[in-house]
């Protein structure tokens, strides 16, 4: 993770890092996907295969998506809720 340098201090960014997930040998990350396998992109740009991937961690509720829709690739972030993913607000 990151944030922003205090004011003023924008030679160092030794205080940028901050942890965002427990990171003991329990915590897992989970990728899923409904991908055509493989995603395939023309040489004009268009996407043949597109759906949402999830992606979640154990120490977490949360969970983050990605969906590429079809033919042009247009890709949008959300968070995955109750079977879709929600645009951010």
């Amino acid at each position: 993770g990151w944030q922003a340098p205090a004011l003023g201090d924008l030679a160092s960014c030794d205080q940028a890092e901050v942890e965002l997930f427990d990171v003991s040998k329990s915590a897992r990350f989970q990728l899923s996907n409904n991908f055509s396998s493989p995603l395939v992109f023309t040489a004009n740009g268009l996407v043949l295969g597109g759906g949402t991937a999830i992606l979640k961690h154990s120490s977490s509720g949360l969970s983050r998506c990605l969906v590429i829709s079809l033919p042009l690739g247009i890709t949008r972030v959300g968070n995955y809720a109750k079977g879709s993913c929600l645009p951010d607000a």
